[in-house]
């Protein structure tokens, strides 16, 4: 998950994928400028080992299958 540490979406996604059982790695994006990639309008962004999941809503859509 990249994300933002005001970002309240970054932090639900963060909960919602360990509520799931999902081991997260999460980046900050403003702390590490070197990982934001200048495609992405918004954060959070969401990957599942490689493929891009999306933001919040996008993942409760693959969440639920």
């Amino acid at each position: 998950v990249y994300g933002s540490g005001v970002c309240p979406w970054c932090h639900a996604a963060v909960e919602l994928l360990e509520s799931n059982g999902h081991r997260v790695v999460y980046i900050d994006v403003g702390l590490n400028k070197r990982f934001r990639d200048p495609a992405w309008q918004t954060v959070p962004q969401i990957f599942d080992v490689g493929y891009h999941v999306g933001g919040y809503d996008d993942l409760i859509k693959y969440l639920e299958g």
